[in-house]
């Protein structure tokens, strides 16, 4: 019983590892290409969009969309100055 746990324990700790390297990878997709959300969310595994946003807004504190466009306003405030 106290093995079947450490195993579960364990276990949780690899898929939240697995979902963070995700999110980080879906946070430079976000950043670096016109990609749908949905298209990036499939890329990286994530067959239920809603749950891929829901998931990445918890990681990062913004929505995909949110997270792009804010992207793209400092990269527009980074040229102007």
């Amino acid at each position: 019983e106290i093995r079947l746990s450490l195993v579960g324990s364990e276990m949780c700790i690899r898929d939240r590892f697995i979902i963070k390297r995700r999110l980080t990878q879906a946070m430079s997709l976000l950043a670096n290409n016109t990609t749908s959300v949905t298209k990036i969310a499939e890329q990286l595994g994530f067959h239920d969009q809603p749950h891929f946003t829901k998931l990445f807004k918890k990681h990062s504190g913004l929505s995909p969309v949110v997270y792009r466009q804010d992207i793209q306003r400092r990269v527009m405030e980074g040229h102007k100055k």
